[in-house]
C-alpha cells in the first residue's frame, strides 16, 4: 500500500483544504449563506435605479448610478441593456455577467416608500 499521498490537485486540495491549512476547502455548492436575504424580484426604475423585493418581503431601492463608470459596469449605461436585468439565485445579474450580491444590494439600498392608499 502506498503511504505517500498523490501529487497534484488531488494531493493538495482534499476535504481538509490545502496541505497544512486549517481552513476547510469550500466549493461554490458549499458557499456560506449570505447575511442578508436573497433578491427574489427586480424592477427597473428611472435614473438607473432598481426596485428590489427580498426574500423577507422587504422592498428596497438600489441605485446603480455610482457604479456606471467602473469597468464592466460601463455597459449598463445603455438603457435597453440596463432593462435586461434579472434576479438569479438571489443576485441581480445582466446577460454579460455584471452582477451585485445580495449583501451589497441590501446594505447599499434604501427602504422603498410606497404611497399610501386613499380612503
Amino acid at each position: 500500500m502506498d503511504r505517500n499521498p498523490p501529487r497534484g490537485i488531488a494531493g493538495r486540495l482534499g476535504p481538509g483544504g490545502p496541505r497544512g491549512s486549517r481552513i476547510p476547502y469550500r466549493t461554490a455548492a458549499l458557499r456560506p449563506k449570505t447575511m442578508h436575504p436573497d433578491v427574489i424580484t427586480v424592477d427597473v426604475l428611472e435614473g438607473y435605479a432598481l426596485l428590489l423585493t427580498f426574500a423577507n418581503g422587504e422592498k428596497r431601492i438600489f441605485s446603480v448610478e455610482p457604479y456606471l463608470d467602473r469597468g464592466i459596469f460601463r455597459e449598463l449605461r445603455d438603457p435597453a441593456y440596463f432593462r435586461s436585468v434579472r434576479a438569479i439565485s438571489g443576485f441581480v445579474s445582466w446577460p454579460h455577467e455584471q452582477d451585485f450580491s445580495p449583501d451589497t444590494l441590501y446594505l447599499k439600498s434604501v427602504p422603498a416608500t410606497l404611497p399610501k392608499a386613499l380612503p
